[in-house]
């Protein structure tokens, strides 16, 4: 069933991922308003469903666009199913936003070589970069991230530095202006930089830690084979896979970072995943290993009424 719906690209794919998208937002929608019973939750939840759709159409335009991958649509699925399992616990709108935004950033320098303006560019994913760090002070850190996209795409000098940090001057400057007219100015997002707290990588729930082993392991399972060699081609596809694995390894610090409850952390790493997960899935040979695995996605997700179905009958 999911190979002959997401085995190739087809309207019905995108159609049928569309529904499952919005389906893990009311469930979650429903989970969160369950554990905060007097929250008015649905103006968070339509724009959380705004920016996950977001989220999954950039994935898609960075495989197409940037890894040139045009089979199948597996990594819709992925990316939906492992955010459905994720025990989120509350919305964190600016977090969304941040790590949007910080993923346009790494877009700009993904699509360099397609840019008529390396410059441009370069100055882009500085702005982008800094918007995520307005809305999320924890995101600083990942300017070395953004640096460490650019040695791999071999533009990293002192020029390329100090683009990336103009955006930088020029949000302070218009603030100082800002500041010249108004002396209260509301601050986006969190005003200070969130506390490392690694205890809600865990739940006291066996239920919810097996969802989060499956996650880890099938990324682990992904990026292993990429690193094989097995999907390696042209000189630009390495470069790029490099730089997907640079944000695999930025976006654990982002969960790390996120802090108690922040389990929205996980949209970036999820998004990574979805792109490593693609050329493996459609390479397996075996379909029905495909269809147990997404078949088990939806075990984990359901498996409160599995088993209380189980022992009633």
């Amino acid at each position: 069933m999911f190979t002959r719906v997401f085995g190739k690209t087809s309207f019905w794919s995108y159609s049928i991922a569309l529904i499952l998208l919005l389906q893990a937002i009311y469930w979650h929608h429903n989970l969160i308003a369950e554990t905060y019973p007097n929250t008015n939750l649905t103006i968070k939840s339509v724009i959380v469903a705004f920016l996950a759709i977001i989220n999954l159409v950039l994935v898609e335009v960075i495989l197409r666009g940037v890894l040139f991958f045009h089979k199948g649509n597996y990594h819709l699925l992925v990316f939906i199913m492992f955010f459905w399992i994720l025990p989120i616990t509350e919305w964190s709108i600016w977090l969304w936003v941040a790590t949007l935004f910080f993923w346009f950033s790494v877009f700009q320098i993904f699509k360099l070589e397609i840019n008529e303006s390396e410059s441009k560019g370069i100055f882009n994913a500085g702005f982008w970069m800094v918007l995520a760090i307005l809305f999320k002070p924890d995101f600083y850190y990942f300017y070395l991230t953004l640096w460490g996209a650019l040695y791999f795409k071999g533009r990293l000098n002192l020029k390329t530095f100090f683009l990336t940090l103009l955006p930088i001057c020029c949000f302070f400057i218009l603030w100082q202006a800002l500041l010249a007219l108004t002396t209260n100015i509301l601050l986006i997002g969190n005003s200070g930089v969130t506390k490392a707290d690694f205890s809600f990588l865990w739940s006291d729930r066996s239920e919810e830690n097996t969802g989060l082993i499956l996650i880890l392991l099938a990324s682990f399972v992904f990026v292993f084979k990429h690193l094989q060699g097995k999907f390696q081609g042209r000189k630009s596809y390495k470069i790029n896979l490099k730089i997907c694995l640079l944000i695999l390894f930025s976006s654990i610090f982002i969960i790390l970072l996120g802090g108690e409850r922040n389990n929205v952390s996980w949209i970036s790493f999820l998004m990574v995943t979805a792109i490593l997960s693609a050329q493996y899935l459609d390479s397996v040979s075996r379909k029905w290993l495909v269809e147990v695995f997404f078949t088990l996605c939806f075990c984990i997700i359901f498996q409160e009424q599995l088993i209380s179905w189980v022992f009633l009958k």
